[in-house]
């Protein structure tokens, strides 16, 4: 779900190749691909540092500024190939997320444990100011082995969570309200402030 995150990071030099080829897109690329697109990058940063060079250097030639300047980056011919049916129905669902900014996902987190996930854009929210980014909010239901049925209901605003904790179970209810210092502490060490958490005990 988060390959094209994945990617930015491999570019960047934070991530190694072997991981990425290892996620199902990744599985479906040509190597050859990911090589020329390395050495293109290398190349670029080359032209780009040579730039430099001569921005530095009191009083270049200007034919020897040109042609730096003026070096074109590499062209590499790929050919192009279809789409593998494997990948047809995650870019679709890719493109319906981006497009709706909504996701919902169900399916297994851990063996034998389900989960539904709900990550949607709160469009109702009216911005202060242009620059203020529209809040996100996400809902996780889930049932544990120890505190049985869970949802979590999270709204995200820049660095600041709102959090709501619903639940059958009277004892587990107790049990979170007893760990929000500890996740208090957590997420302000991570750099996240929160600014509401409840707890509800609601029965089926």
């Amino acid at each position: 779900m988060f390959y094209e995150a994945h990617q930015a990071q491999w570019i960047a030099g934070k991530r190694p190749l072997a991981t990425l080829l290892q996620e199902p897109q990744g599985q479906l690329s040509q190597p050859q691909a990911f090589e020329h697109a390395t050495v293109e990058a290398s190349q670029r940063e080359l032209i780009q540092s040579n730039r430099d060079t001569v921005a530095l250097t009191a009083n270049p030639k200007a034919e020897e500024k040109a042609a730096i300047t003026d070096t074109p980056a590499p062209v590499i011919k790929q050919e192009v190939q279809s789409m593998p049916d494997e990948l047809r129905p995650l870019v679709h669902q890719q493109l319906e997320a981006a497009g709706n900014q909504r996701l919902v996902w169900h399916g297994e987190v851990w063996p034998g444990q389900q989960m539904e996930w709900e990550i949607e854009q709160d469009k109702n929210h009216l911005p202060s100011s242009p620059d203020e980014a529209a809040p996100w909010q996400t809902t996780m239901r889930l049932t544990t082995p120890r505190l049985g049925n869970v949802e979590a209901r999270l709204r995200i605003s820049g660095n600041s969570l709102q959090l709501n904790l619903i639940t059958p179970i009277g004892a587990t209810a107790a049990d979170l309200r007893d760990e929000l210092p500890s996740l208090s502490d957590a997420l302000s060490a991570a750099g996240i402030n929160l600014q509401t958490a409840q707890v509800r005990h609601e029965p089926d």
